[in-house]
């Protein structure tokens, strides 16, 4: 190569008008047809990459950075979908000709027709949707074929299917041989893990005054099967292998295929609620009329919880809680007709969807979605932060238990009674908290929040339940 480097332009035409040596001419036509198969490579890899869309990260693995279709921007996600690279096709130029005609591809209303491929759904978000069960929220393509998500991608479509509003066919709600629990009595589930000292430390504050209504749900290699242990009130989940309520295995749920460091939380509270879903009638119907489910290092205030409930009907389909949209797992509940079909939603769910669509996003917020998708949206029972009287407390983790015991104490007795939830409670934070709630009911003959307390950012209907006086 290093004669060849000196063969410029110059020296090759000198060569070919005087018919110089030999050599020299050869060495021209040998640059030439360097040069055109470096055109023609060139020319032919540009062609390649027009034409192939190539797939990208599946949604799988722990803080991939990828492109998610659902939030529009690169985020840090675990998913189990696999999307597809459009972005340079031969449609390229109908979609510019679309925005500059002023329809924006995420209205649902906007059309966006690419040829005859999307004429099924009528070229529009809404319709793919509707046709193909794609949500957004539940961040699920369903069933729907690899040419359907490549347009859906292509067009960062955000919206959903018509919510479920089919429900199973009435029964008695069960009770069995115990009846029908009291439509105010609240029982309390928490996830915990047996061993580390959170289960203890809740029996000794919050929980003391409701030990008896307070579940501990727990899952662990051992557990070979779903069941509870009513004398100890725990609430085992199978491990491997859990049955739904046809008696079939649910594949989606065994541990070895779970993928992301909250995919086996989800599928854990998943679990919990499906199965005890298929124990209502027989025995949860005669032991609660609400659930309400919270994390064991929060500090939940039991008796403003079940102040509230006492006018409220459990015979309604209610999801209530502490909401950033949806139900967040710090504090969040149920009624007992939300209970009860339960089962009913996850699998159905199952059905429509892909595997695993459950992973992918905070275990509860995912329950809420499941409900949302049913018609049944999340009644915010707790204030926002802002509000110049705290409804609650949520700490970021690091924040220093003294600093959180010197602001307990310098808030008034009211204040705590009023303050339904306390999060990222160490062991210490909850014991203050407990001794000032006790100091506070013993004050007020048992009152946690008197009825003329403001209930800033709480939905109309709680306030007004709250207000006719029936939870004093």
């Amino acid at each position: 190569l290093s004669p060849l480097r000196h063969a410029g332009p110059a020296r090759c035409l000198t060569a070919a008008a005087g018919l110089g040596p030999l050599l020299m001419a050869s060495k021209c036509i040998a640059l030439t047809v360097g040069i055109a198969l470096a055109v023609i490579t060139c020319v032919s890899i540009d062609g390649m990459r027009k034409g192939v869309k190539k797939p990208l990260n599946s949604f799988g693995g722990r803080g991939d950075i990828i492109t998610d279709p659902f939030l529009n921007r690169t985020s840090r996600v675990q998913e189990t979908f696999v999307i597809f690279d459009t972005t340079s096709n031969e449609n390229d130029e109908d979609e510019v000709e679309v925005d500059r005609k002023g329809h924006h591809p995420a209205n649902p209303d906007a059309t966006s027709r690419t040829g005859d491929e999307c004429d099924t759904w009528n070229c529009t978000c809404q319709g793919a949707s509707d046709l193909y069960r794609i949500s957004h929220r539940l961040k699920s393509f369903a069933k729907s074929p690899a040419n359907v998500r490549q347009w859906w991608h292509r067009h960062k479509c955000n919206t959903n299917p018509p919510p479920i509003l089919k429900r199973p066919a009435e029964n008695d709600h069960g009770g069995g041989e115990g009846g029908i629990a009291d439509r105010s009595k609240v029982c309390y589930i928490v996830p915990t893990r047996l061993g580390d000292g959170r289960k203890e430390v809740l029996e000794r504050t919050w929980a003391k005054d409701v030990l008896k209504d307070v579940y501990f749900v727990v899952s662990t290699e051992k557990d070979e099967r779903s069941y509870v242990d009513w004398k100890k009130n725990t609430i085992h989940l199978a491990w491997r292998n859990f049955t739904d309520s046809s008696g079939k295995t649910v594949p989606e749920y065994e541990p070895d295929g779970l993928h992301g460091w909250q995919a086996p939380l989800v599928a854990k509270i998943m679990k919990l609620w499906e199965f005890i879903s298929m124990q209502y009638e027989s025995e949860w119907s005669k032991r609660c009329a609400w659930f309400v489910k919270s994390d064991d290092d929060t500090w939940i205030n039991a008796r403003l919880i079940q102040q509230r409930l006492q006018c409220m009907d459990p015979d309604v389909e209610v999801n209530f809680g502490y909401s950033c949209g949806f139900g967040v797992g710090i504090y969040t509940g149920y009624s007992r007709a939300v209970v009860r079909n339960f089962k009913f939603f996850i699998q159905e769910l199952r059905k429509e969807t892909e595997a695993q669509w459950f992973v992918g996003d905070i275990e509860d917020r995912r329950i809420g979605q499941v409900l949302m998708r049913f018609d049944i949206n999340i009644v915010r029972a707790v204030r926002r932060n802002g509000t110049t009287k705290p409804d609650m407390a949520i700490w970021e983790p690091d924040t220093s238990v003294e600093r959180k015991i010197e602001w307990i104490h310098t808030i008034p007795s009211k204040h705590i009674g009023c303050m339904s939830i306390a999060h990222h409670s160490r062991p210490a934070v909850m014991e203050v908290l407990a001794k000032r709630m006790t100091e506070h009911l013993e004050e007020n003959n048992g009152v946690a929040c008197p009825n003329n307390w403001q209930r800033q950012g709480m939905d109309a209907a709680l306030v007004e339940a709250i207000s006719r006086g029936c939870d004093a």
